[in-house]
């Protein structure tokens, strides 16, 4: 699983988009696919709510196997153009625990 993440509290001058999320992440890592939190992650964003997803306030993306999922500053996933809304909180906390255990450091302030 690979991670693109911008903390959701993050304001931006210029809107980061599902086209530049890559190039403007904070972090950027990988963890196993089949690690706990990936899979905790993975479900998070599985869930079937709906949202409308705001491509002007992308914080995360995530790869994972053949699933790329992005996610808008208010918690709204978008994958494979299915819009759902998810817990932000829940979400940055997964990432934050991914980040203290696999030691990951920024990649850009």
């Amino acid at each position: 699983m690979k991670i693109y993440y911008i903390p959701f509290k993050v304001e931006t001058y210029v809107p980061v988009t599902t086209n530049d999320i890559e190039s403007r992440a904070i972090y950027i890592f990988e963890v196993p696919n089949d690690s706990e939190l990936a899979i905790k992650l993975t479900k998070m964003l599985e869930q079937d709510n709906h949202g409308a997803f705001d491509n002007k306030k992308v914080r995360l993306k995530v790869r994972s196997d053949d699933k790329i999922y992005y996610i808008d500053s208010e918690g709204h996933v978008m994958v494979s153009m299915k819009i759902s809304q998810c817990n932000k909180e829940d979400i940055e906390k997964v990432i934050k625990e991914m980040i203290s255990k696999y030691k990951i450091k920024k990649t850009r302030q």
